[in-house]
């Protein structure tokens, strides 16, 4: 069979070309390209974004912002679609209705794929034929016959039909409509007890990584929780009730267990939260990243987010989740997964800020630092009493930062992860991981520290409510997943660090209650001495300790799973830092890990070379080390690649040496389909403007010492 191209190209741009006037010709034109693209983008994309409002939060979209990309979803395709057709047309009339056919094909393919993706677990070159196969004979029948340009006709509303359920049904719709007109209670807090209040939240921290092995906060490492926790109680014994911020932060300050999914977690959501509540007599500063709970009429920091923000952020961020929605290629990658809890924003990592003394961590652009450092700033004292808040995604990933502050480039690259199956069996990669989360973490130490001396120096350390926690925890746990709550992980996912300093208190105090974090709000009323005026699941964490059996987890809201509280605390307890490193050469320390971590400082030639190892390595990234500048701030500290050739069949202790001296020791690990991956993390002291030198040594036990192999580096 074959079709008449032209008489079909002339029947798709008009539909019936009989006597139809221009303008009505071009009507239907648009129309068709208008629903076309209504099921090829803005339906997928509105499916997608609408469960997940804490993208939109973590963007500071407001409701216009959300309305603009709406509309610029529904209608930019299709006119940018049908402007390049009219622009054709100025050439031919004949090219006009060719190019509308063609645009229509591609339509249709796009839309076999998206459809086919979601029906069958084809994926790359079939999935492309697939789409072709069925984007070509959609087209046949889309040409020949006019019923089917008739229906397309009577799908004119859908994706006015789409946009509108997307700004109302879905989760993100409370966004748009906002809540009711009746404000939350406000607390009248004595003024006796209106003291300052100084609340910092971080993110995927899990207790016992501050720990040495004896269960105490391991000061030679983190300095500065130890002195926190020496004159505040320190709550051993504390959980976070889930792993998902959107979910856990609401809870920890409302005092209520989540229990509907999927809901923004915003003010219009919960209006009756810690922040809404102490307005009355706060004047309350709250710097959030994924929530919104303070209203912007109440927080105006909440509206000063600062870098991609808004509807052109979001369009530049849609437009990358639909290319992963309609690409043939098998994803790694779920193409929802950016809006949960996005983390990373590797285009601002270059930004480099004004020097100062926190000034890398602006580099950190989903830390939100331009927040810190105004957090920082407004810790004075004020005719009205403040609450101060802030949330940061410290020591959360990605791990990027060493202990003096300084970054380090990395690949992107999930060493040893995989988020489908959780982390590897192999201990290499999951220790490396550990040790970039410990090396973080004394980064996160120092600006414990600048938050407590900049309160000491405005004099409101003493008479302020301070507390510091964290949401949840991350698990380092071979074979187990990182924040999905799983036979062997509870103790690294649920337990997390609390200090509360009352007012005036200078003791320090452990208090082993079973505290869960809806018992946050119940314990600030319990110190302010006011009643919470709405039901709260969470007790006081002050005075006789009231009885509760069992830890909850919620890795869904409303499906709580019940957790053996005195088995896992005594596994947090177990601590990891002297298991991990060596932090009796303090944060040092953290870069001497594993069986021959003594070798880290020393020179190869002092150890003893025995020759050349037979082996032959690449470096990821080699470029990086060719124009090094420790000035700005960021460094190639993290040295990966694999070993090439021909290959050992077992792992090989490979010692990395920077400049001439021991950084690193490690042993090299399968990734993916990569035999013998070797990454380490060194220190940043190792390397010196412009070019740098990185050697590579096979590690092998020679009589009573270790003996170097070299490897050559493949250039």
């Amino acid at each position: 069979m074959t079709i008449d191209t032209s008489r079909a190209a002339a029947e798709a741009s008009a539909g019936d070309p009989g006597g139809l006037s221009r303008n009505r010709t071009e009507l239907r034109c648009f129309l068709q390209l208008f629903v076309l693209c209504g099921f090829v983008v803005a339906q997928p994309l509105f499916d997608v974004a609408g469960r997940s409002p804490d993208f939109f939060l973590f963007r500071r979209a407001g409701a216009a912002d959300i309305l603009v990309l709406v509309a610029l979803t529904v209608l930019g395709p299709p006119l940018l679609l049908w402007a390049v057709e009219a622009l054709v047309g100025l050439v031919s009339g004949r090219r006009r209705r060719v190019a509308h056919l063609v645009v229509i094909a591609g339509l249709l393919l796009l839309l076999t794929i998206e459809l086919a993706k979601n029906l069958t677990s084809i994926r790359g070159w079939p999935l492309l034929l697939l789409g072709v196969a069925g984007g070509v004979a959609a087209t046949v029948v889309y040409a020949r016959a006019a019923a089917a340009r008739l229906w397309l006709r009577y799908l004119s509303p859908a994706p006015l039909v789409f946009a509108l359920l997307f700004v109302t049904v879905s989760p993100v719709g409370k966004l748009v409509v906002g809540g009711g007109d009746n404000g939350p209670v406000r607390a009248v807090v004595p003024a006796t007890a209106r003291v300052p209040i100084v609340m910092v939240f971080f993110d995927e921290f899990p207790m016992t990584s501050l720990l040495d092995s004896k269960g105490q906060i391991d000061r030679r490492l983190y300095p500065n929780f130890a002195k926190l926790a020496e004159g505040s109680t320190w709550y051993r014994n504390a959980t976070g009730i889930g792993s998902f911020t959107p979910d856990v932060l609401p809870a920890m300050l409302t005092g209520r267990y989540p229990t509907r999914a999927g809901v923004a977690p915003s003010s219009t959501e919960y209006p009756d939260n810690l922040f809404t509540w102490l307005s009355g007599s706060y004047d309350v500063r709250a710097f959030e990243t994924v929530t919104e709970l303070c209203p912007p009429r109440i927080c105006a920091a909440n509206a000063g987010a600062g870098g991609h923000t808004g509807w052109r952020a979001l369009t530049r961020d849609l437009a990358g989740v639909w290319a992963k929605i309609v690409s043939p290629r098998r994803m790694d990658e779920d193409p929802t997964a950016q809006f949960v809890e996005a983390t990373g924003d590797p285009a601002a990592d270059a930004v480099q800020k004004k020097p100062g003394p926190t000034f890398r961590f602006n580099q950190l652009k989903a830390n939100q630092p331009s927040r810190f450092n105004a957090f920082l700033d407004q810790l004075r004292p004020a005719d009205q009493p403040t609450l101060h808040f802030l949330h940061i995604l410290l020591p959360h990933q990605p791990w990027k930062y060493l202990p003096s502050g300084v970054q380090y480039s990395y690949p992107r690259i999930s060493f040893g992860y995989d988020r489908k199956v959780g982390w590897t069996t192999q201990p290499a990669p999951v220790q490396l991981g550990q040790q970039r989360h410990l090396l973080q973490l004394a980064y996160t130490d120092r600006l414990v520290g600048e938050v407590i001396q900049r309160l000491k120096d405005q004099g409101l350390y003493d008479q302020s409510l301070v507390i510091m926690t964290a949401d949840h925890g991350i698990s380092f746990t071979p074979g187990q997943a990182q924040r999905t709550l799983q036979a062997r992980n509870a103790h690294e996912l649920m337990w997390v660090p609390l200090f509360i300093k009352a007012p005036h208190q200078r003791a320090g105090k452990v208090d082993d209650r079973n505290w869960e974090h809806v018992d946050l709000v119940p314990t600030i009323a319990d110190i302010l001495k006011v009643k919470v005026p709405w039901h709260v699941d969470g007790l006081s964490g002050l005075g006789p300790e009231r009885p509760r059996e069992v830890k909850r987890f919620y890795g869904k809201p409303g499906q709580p799973t019940e957790v053996d509280g005195p088995r896992n605390l005594t596994l947090a307890l177990r601590g990891v830092t002297d298991r991990v490193a060596r932090p009796e050469d303090g944060v040092a320390g953290l870069f001497e890990v594993g069986p021959y971590a003594d070798l880290v400082g020393r020179k190869p030639e002092a150890v003893g070379a025995a020759g050349g190892s037979g082996l032959r390595a690449r470096l990821n990234d080699p470029g990086n080390l060719e124009d090094v500048s420790p000035e700005s701030g960021t460094i190639p500290a993290l040295v990966s690649g694999a070993l090439v050739g021909s290959l050992p069949d077992r792992p090989v202790t490979l010692a990395v040496a920077v400049n001439g001296t021991i950084g690193a020791v490690g042993v090299t690990f399968t990734q993916k389909d990569t035999p013998q991956t070797f990454a380490a993390v060194v220190p940043d002291k190792l390397f010196r403007p412009g070019g740098n030198r990185v050697q590579l040594y096979q590690v092998k036990r020679a009589g009573a010492g270790p003996r170097l192999h070299q490897v050559t580096v493949a250039g």
